[in-house]
């Protein structure tokens, strides 16, 4: 039609973004064609109430400005749009302004439940003998973002500045002074989520474990190996977990041997058990190995399984005051044991730390001394 004016370029950008770049009607993405597979704009601006007097659904009360508003423009993929314009007694005007209005809120509905899951974040990078690791920021926001995670302007704060590196106990009381500084000074918003991104001795982890919520707020990423990736990979199958009683007997001290990156071997730690030790547990990955925790579920299944051994050790041993824990566990599943246990069920947990192929006593946490030889 000569003279006809085209909707504004900014009312056309706004549309696919209200959009989300989908047909409002069927909902087929827009902005590829299944022919060839070439991504690009293959959606179509449709008119509810046309713009010709000899269009589907005219409105001669209309004025040019409102029948190239917003509100009377849908995003539509061609079949859609050849469809509504080929049989308008299918579809009226109140039909396709509640469909409009009705794709268009579900779309902000979706997009704000993606923006809320906000997240500060902790980092805490500590040598582990003679190598030295650090995390860098982009490495951490490539891992939230291939998670669906909103770093945006993420509270940071890297818990390892001014703390001595190893895991006894002066380490860990200046660890916890880190973290309470995070809680006091950073994490001040209870809604927003934790994401912790942490490589250190497994005594150390552990203890950063316990000075963290297990309320379902915190999220703890596991460095893929060989790799400076922190995401979780997306596809593979989970991984499961066993609870065990190897020896039975009575006593205020009792052992749990943690196999998860590793099988361990009874040699390897029977030197070190104390005397007074009355029954060992295990708790073993069914795969054990260095990759035994890849994917974000198989690292809550293993905190949901630690958790549950701990209460299952307790109930079996109410007056137990000590369990000594021989641990071999990826990153993510050391912070994740230390979330689990409860002070209140276990007063003292001993943590040991294998060198030279046996354990070895390493760290006290819980008790009248918090952190302890």
């Amino acid at each position: 039609m000569s003279g006809r004016k085209n909707p504004k370029q900014a009312t056309v950008n706004l549309l696919w973004a209200r959009a989300a770049g989908h047909c409002e009607l069927c909902g087929r993405d827009v902005t590829y064609t299944l022919s060839s597979g070439h991504r690009g704009k293959y959606g179509e601006v449709a008119h509810i109430e046309a713009y010709s007097p000899d269009g589907p659904r005219f409105n001669a009360e209309q004025t040019e400005d409102e029948r190239n508003a917003i509100d009377n423009l849908m995003l539509l993929c061609p079949s859609c749009h050849k469809d509504i314009d080929e049989h308008p007694g299918d579809y009226s005007v109140d039909f396709l302004k509640s469909r409009k209005l009705h794709y268009e809120e579900s779309v902000k509905l979706a997009v704000d439940a993606v923006g809320s899951a906000e997240t500060d974040v902790i980092t805490f990078a500590q040598c582990i003998g003679s190598n030295e690791y650090t995390i860098s920021e982009k490495d951490w926001r490539d891992a939230l973002i291939d998670a669906g995670v909103n770093a945006g302007n993420a509270g940071v704060i890297n818990a390892a500045k001014g703390v001595p590196c190893g895991y006894g106990p002066d380490t860990l009381r200046a660890l916890r002074g880190r973290i309470d500084l995070y809680l006091e000074s950073i994490h001040a918003n209870p809604t927003r989520r934790t994401s912790v991104f942490a490589v250190a001795p497994q005594p150390a982890l552990i203890g950063l474990g316990t000075m963290l919520a297990d309320d379902g707020s915190v999220d703890v990423y596991q460095k893929r190996r060989g790799t400076d990736s922190w995401s979780w990979e997306s596809e593979g199958e989970q991984n499961e977990f066993a609870f065990d009683e190897l020896v039975s007997g009575v006593s205020e001290d009792c052992a749990l041997v943690v196999s998860v990156s590793g099988l361990i071997h009874q040699d390897t730690y029977a030197a070190a058990l104390p005397k007074d030790v009355g029954s060992i547990y295990e708790l073993r990955a069914v795969s054990a190995g260095p990759s035994a925790i890849r994917l974000k579920n198989d690292w809550l299944s293993f905190k949901r399984a630690a958790s549950e051994s701990l209460y299952a050790i307790h109930d079996q041993h109410p007056e137990m005051r000590r369990l000594h824990i021989f641990p071999a566990m990826p990153i993510s599943a050391c912070v994740a044991f230390g979330m689990a246990w409860n002070e209140r069920l276990i007063p003292e947990i001993i943590v040991y730390e294998k060198d030279d192929a046996t354990f070895h006593r390493a760290l006290s946490i819980g008790g009248s001394d918090g952190f302890a030889e």
